[in-house]
């Protein structure tokens, strides 16, 4: 009997930021600021993994949260954020996953905006 094959296929979630909202995430991180490891921590046990890379192509670092598979709302999912230094990427995606769908399904929260974010 053959061994069943594991799904990996992850659906990438598109949630971007306009500029004109950059002041209402900059307020965001300000009131956020001292609890940045507090929202990683929760974003961890909540059945997702983080993960940061170099885009050298596009000069800028990404944040990934991608949903394992006993996630609640985003189970196979990836949300991602890019920004020019990999803190206000991380950030983005906290914004994202906290404020934009207030912890909750990233599909309700996508669209397709402006590049940054």
């Amino acid at each position: 009997m053959a061994a069943q094959r594991k799904d990996y296929s992850v659906e990438f979630v598109n949630i971007t930021i306009s500029t004109s909202d950059k002041p209402k995430f900059e307020a965001w991180v300000q009131n956020e600021q001292a609890d940045i490891f507090e929202l990683l921590t929760h974003i961890l046990a909540s059945s997702y993994k983080v993960s940061t890379s170099l885009d050298q192509s596009n000069d800028c670092y990404i944040a990934s949260f991608t949903g394992k598979e006993d996630c609640r709302y985003n189970a196979k999912k990836c949300l991602t954020s890019r920004a020019g230094t990999l803190e206000e990427a991380l950030w983005l995606n906290l914004y994202k996953h906290f404020a934009i769908c207030d912890q909750g399904d990233w599909g309700a929260g996508s669209n397709s905006q402006s590049a940054w974010g």
